[in-house]
Protein backbone atom coordinates (compact mmCIF):
# COMPACT_ATOMS: atom_id res chain seq x y z
CA UNK A 1 0.00 0.00 0.00
CA UNK A 2 3.10 2.74 1.08
CA UNK A 3 4.22 1.69 -2.69
CA UNK A 4 0.74 2.53 -4.40
CA UNK A 5 0.34 5.81 -2.49
CA UNK A 6 4.10 6.54 -3.19
CA UNK A 7 3.02 5.85 -7.03
CA UNK A 8 -0.45 7.71 -6.64
CA UNK A 9 1.28 10.81 -4.65
CA UNK A 10 4.31 10.96 -7.68
CA UNK A 11 0.96 10.72 -10.03
CA UNK A 12 -0.55 13.44 -8.48
CA UNK A 13 2.14 15.58 -8.00
CA UNK A 14 2.99 15.15 -12.35
CA UNK A 15 -0.63 15.67 -12.93
CA UNK A 16 -0.54 19.23 -10.63
CA UNK A 17 2.68 20.23 -12.49
CA UNK A 18 1.25 19.33 -15.90
CA UNK A 19 -2.13 20.71 -15.15
CA UNK A 20 -0.29 24.50 -13.38
CA UNK A 21 2.27 24.34 -16.28
CA UNK A 22 -0.61 24.28 -18.76
CA UNK A 23 -2.05 26.94 -16.67
CA UNK A 24 0.60 28.95 -16.93
CA UNK A 25 1.14 28.90 -20.24
CA UNK A 26 -2.55 29.65 -21.19
CA UNK A 27 -3.19 32.78 -19.25
CA UNK A 28 0.88 34.01 -18.66
CA UNK A 29 3.16 32.56 -21.58
CA UNK A 30 1.13 35.26 -24.11
CA UNK A 31 1.71 37.71 -21.90
CA UNK A 32 4.94 37.27 -21.38
CA UNK A 33 5.97 36.70 -25.40
CA UNK A 34 4.31 39.92 -26.00
CA UNK A 35 6.01 41.56 -23.25
CA UNK A 36 9.40 40.68 -24.89
CA UNK A 37 8.33 41.08 -27.94
CA UNK A 38 7.81 44.79 -27.41
CA UNK A 39 11.04 45.00 -25.04
CA UNK A 40 12.83 43.62 -28.41
CA UNK A 41 10.73 46.55 -30.42
CA UNK A 42 11.71 49.52 -27.94
CA UNK A 43 15.39 48.04 -28.06
CA UNK A 44 15.49 48.02 -31.46
CA UNK A 45 14.00 51.53 -31.92
CA UNK A 46 16.58 52.76 -28.75
CA UNK A 47 18.83 51.14 -31.75
CA UNK A 48 17.41 53.34 -34.92
CA UNK A 49 17.15 56.81 -32.57
CA UNK A 50 21.15 55.69 -31.66
CA UNK A 51 21.78 55.33 -35.09
CA UNK A 52 19.80 58.64 -36.32
CA UNK A 53 21.76 60.73 -33.83
CA UNK A 54 24.69 59.80 -34.84
CA UNK A 55 24.39 60.29 -37.67
CA UNK A 56 22.76 63.52 -37.06
CA UNK A 57 26.60 64.30 -35.27
CA UNK A 58 28.83 63.09 -37.76
CA UNK A 59 26.51 65.63 -40.17
CA UNK A 60 27.29 68.44 -37.57
CA UNK A 61 30.22 67.24 -37.08
CA UNK A 62 31.07 67.95 -40.92
CA UNK A 63 29.30 71.38 -40.96
CA UNK A 64 31.76 72.42 -37.65
CA UNK A 65 34.49 71.55 -39.28
CA UNK A 66 33.69 73.53 -42.84
CA UNK A 67 32.52 76.37 -40.62
CA UNK A 68 35.94 76.10 -38.80
CA UNK A 69 38.09 75.64 -42.23
CA UNK A 70 35.65 79.10 -43.00
CA UNK A 71 36.36 81.01 -39.98
CA UNK A 72 40.22 80.05 -40.56
CA UNK A 73 40.51 81.46 -44.27
CA UNK A 74 38.49 84.59 -42.98
CA UNK A 75 41.05 84.99 -39.87
CA UNK A 76 43.73 84.75 -42.32
CA UNK A 77 42.45 87.07 -44.96
CA UNK A 78 41.88 89.96 -42.08
CA UNK A 79 44.94 89.11 -40.70
CA UNK A 80 46.39 89.95 -44.44
CA UNK A 81 44.45 93.06 -44.71
CA UNK A 82 45.67 93.87 -41.34
CA UNK A 83 49.03 93.83 -42.51
CA UNK A 84 48.69 95.24 -45.34
CA UNK A 85 47.21 98.57 -43.82
CA UNK A 86 49.47 98.59 -41.16
CA UNK A 87 52.54 98.54 -43.97
CA UNK A 88 50.55 101.75 -45.38
CA UNK A 89 50.09 103.12 -42.64
CA UNK A 90 53.99 102.91 -41.53
CA UNK A 91 54.53 104.17 -44.99
CA UNK A 92 52.36 107.47 -44.77
CA UNK A 93 53.97 108.33 -41.09
CA UNK A 94 57.37 107.38 -42.70
CA UNK A 95 56.65 109.82 -45.66
CA UNK A 96 55.29 112.24 -43.00
CA UNK A 97 58.27 112.43 -40.77
CA UNK A 98 60.82 112.97 -44.00
CA UNK A 99 58.96 116.10 -44.89
CA UNK A 100 59.22 117.31 -41.36
CA UNK A 101 62.63 116.49 -40.74
CA UNK A 102 63.33 118.26 -44.54
CA UNK A 103 61.06 121.32 -43.71
CA UNK A 104 62.60 121.45 -40.42
CA UNK A 105 65.99 121.00 -42.23
CA UNK A 106 65.12 124.26 -44.46
CA UNK A 107 64.31 126.15 -41.85
CA UNK A 108 67.45 125.76 -39.86
CA UNK A 109 69.25 126.23 -43.28
CA UNK A 110 66.84 129.57 -43.78
CA UNK A 111 68.14 130.65 -40.54
CA UNK A 112 71.53 130.48 -40.78
CA UNK A 113 71.60 132.08 -43.64
CA UNK A 114 70.05 134.94 -42.15
CA UNK A 115 72.41 134.94 -39.36
CA UNK A 116 75.01 135.05 -41.43
CA UNK A 117 73.91 138.08 -43.80
CA UNK A 118 73.02 139.71 -40.20
CA UNK A 119 76.65 138.58 -39.06
CA UNK A 120 78.32 139.97 -42.19
CA UNK A 121 76.20 143.33 -42.43
CA UNK A 122 77.01 143.60 -38.57
CA UNK A 123 80.89 143.39 -39.09
CA UNK A 124 80.89 145.30 -42.43
CA UNK A 125 79.17 148.71 -40.18
CA UNK A 126 82.13 148.00 -38.04
CA UNK A 127 84.70 148.17 -41.29
CA UNK A 128 82.86 151.24 -41.94
CA UNK A 129 83.19 152.55 -38.36
CA UNK A 130 87.02 152.19 -38.12
CA UNK A 131 87.65 153.34 -41.79
CA UNK A 132 85.55 156.34 -40.49
CA UNK A 133 87.50 156.54 -37.29
CA UNK A 134 91.11 156.20 -39.20
CA UNK A 135 90.01 158.91 -41.73
CA UNK A 136 89.22 161.22 -38.76
CA UNK A 137 92.32 160.25 -37.11
CA UNK A 138 94.15 161.04 -40.79
CA UNK A 139 92.23 164.22 -41.08
CA UNK A 140 93.22 165.61 -37.66
CA UNK A 141 96.79 164.85 -38.52
CA UNK A 142 95.72 167.11 -42.41
CA UNK A 143 96.10 164.58 -44.12
CA UNK A 144 94.70 166.26 -47.84
CA UNK A 145 91.73 165.18 -49.49
CA UNK A 146 92.81 163.08 -52.19
CA UNK A 147 94.84 160.41 -49.47
CA UNK A 148 91.55 160.53 -47.23
CA UNK A 149 89.62 159.92 -50.88
CA UNK A 150 91.82 157.01 -51.50
CA UNK A 151 92.09 155.42 -48.70
CA UNK A 152 88.34 155.32 -47.84
CA UNK A 153 87.99 153.58 -51.35
CA UNK A 154 90.71 150.72 -50.11
CA UNK A 155 88.86 150.42 -46.85
CA UNK A 156 85.50 150.01 -48.71
CA UNK A 157 87.20 147.37 -51.48
CA UNK A 158 88.27 145.48 -48.76
CA UNK A 159 84.70 145.31 -47.12
CA UNK A 160 83.41 144.42 -50.19
CA UNK A 161 86.09 141.58 -50.95
CA UNK A 162 85.09 140.40 -47.38
CA UNK A 163 81.20 140.50 -48.04
CA UNK A 164 82.03 138.36 -51.63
Amino acid sequence: MFNSFISNAVVMQIAATIILVLFIKKWTYSAYVEYMQKRKDTVNGNIEDARNKQEQAAFILSELEAEKKELKLKKMQILASSEEEAKKEKNIIIAQAKERAHALLEKAQIEIEQEKLQVQEELSNEVIQMATLVAEKFLVDAIDAEDNNAMMNQALKKVNLERA
